[in-house]
């Protein structure tokens, strides 16, 4: 009888031992995943700073009176 109960229960760990590895794997899937969401994010927040900084450049180069750089800002403007 003790032999049979201690059977249950050694399946029992067994079975929650395979759903806990499961469930950390699935976490550590979604961990990595996050973790690109969030380089891919930075990266773009990088790109418009750049961007940024390339219009601030246009703006005091188009004080001096460039049309070509005043219209290429117009059309960055715009997107």
């Amino acid at each position: 009888m003790a032999t049979l109960e201690q059977k249950r229960a050694d399946e029992k760990f067994l079975t929650l031992a395979a759903e806990q590895k499961r469930e950390k794997e699935n976490l550590h899937r979604k961990i990595i995943e996050l973790e690109k969401k969030l380089e891919a994010k930075q990266a773009l927040e990088l790109e418009v700073e750049g961007m940024r900084g390339a219009l601030q450049v246009m703006k005091h180069m188009g004080d001096d009176g460039d049309m070509e750089v005043k219209t290429k800002m117009v059309e960055i403007g715009k997107d």
